[in-house]
């Protein structure tokens, strides 16, 4: 039970770090490259556009880092993280209102996309229909459709003619 523990709060944990070091990676390029101002001066509207356009994107990555690491459930260890983001941005936010570092709508649009960030990433790994282990030590593999192929199989189901095998349908059939 404790490895099973240890490997959800790692699948998290993992997809929140990802997200911290890649995030901060980036902001160190862009401040280097002087897209971004020096750390203390605000930056505008069209800069903090461009910073909440790649948070979306590597907390969409974060998201799906967790649920392709979560042993079971990795819809909600996405959305989990997902909370954890939300709670994080808003300490960031409250921590940083008054400083004037940049609009106020950015550190609201960081709450904001936290939770849809989250449920992409885990449908994005929903979506990969890849074989998912169960169980410790278990050769048992479920495999998770996607969605496309998911239609595709109700379309197919739909063309073919309904026959019920029971003797009592073709009883009321003649």
């Amino acid at each position: 039970m404790k490895n099973l523990e240890f490997r959800q709060v790692g699948a998290v944990l993992a997809g929140l770090l990802a997200i911290f070091v890649v995030t901060s990676a980036v902001d160190v390029v862009l401040h280097a490259t002087g897209v971004y101002p020096p750390w203390k001066e605000p930056i505008g509207d069209g800069l903090a556009l461009l910073a909440t356009a790649y948070r979306v994107v590597i907390s969409i990555g974060g998201c799906y880092l967790t649920a392709r690491l979560a042993p079971d459930h990795p819809m909600g260890h996405a959305l989990a993280l997902g909370a954890i983001g939300v709670a994080l941005s808003t300490i960031g936010a409250i921590a940083t209102w008054n400083l004037g570092l940049g609009p106020h709508w950015y550190p609201v649009s960081l709450i904001v996309v936290s939770m849809p960030c989250a449920w992409v990433g885990g449908r994005l790994h929903g979506a990969s229909a890849e074989p998912v282990q169960r169980g410790q030590g278990s050769s048992e593999q479920v495999v998770i459709p996607s969605r496309r192929s998911a239609t595709k199989d109700l379309r197919m189901r739909k063309r073919l003619p309904f026959r019920d095998p029971s003797p009592s349908s073709r009883l009321r059939m003649t």
